[in-house]
């Protein structure tokens, strides 16, 4: 019961602290006036660790449900569905940067 808790815990703190950042990012970007053209970047950055960091703790969560209590079958759908997000948000992280790399050049 400890382990399902301790894992819940990790995954809410994660989402917790991505929005916190989320929030600083809009205040710093609100504190100056001018756009800052940054935010965008760092946004899918932290995004993209926050997926790697919910990916991993999944892993971890099944392993150690595998190895004592037997295959979690209700792990495999959250399971892929992590990784799913992880692959759209890295896919994503890659666009952004060809796009920004190619109006840099133009």
């Amino acid at each position: 019961m400890m382990l399902l808790f301790s894992l819940e815990f990790t995954l809410l703190f994660v989402s917790v602290l991505t929005t916190a950042i989320n929030f600083f990012l809009n205040l710093k970007r609100r504190e100056h006036a001018e756009d800052w053209e940054m935010k965008n970047g760092v946004l899918k950055y932290v995004e993209l660790v926050a997926e790697s960091i919910n990916l991993v703790v999944y892993v971890i969560f099944f392993l150690v449900i595998l190895k004592y209590y037997g295959l979690p079958l209700h792990l495999i759908r959250q399971m892929c569905a992590t990784f799913r997000s992880f692959r759209n948000r890295l896919y994503g992280l890659i666009q952004y940067r060809q796009a920004i790399d190619n109006m840099n050049q133009r």
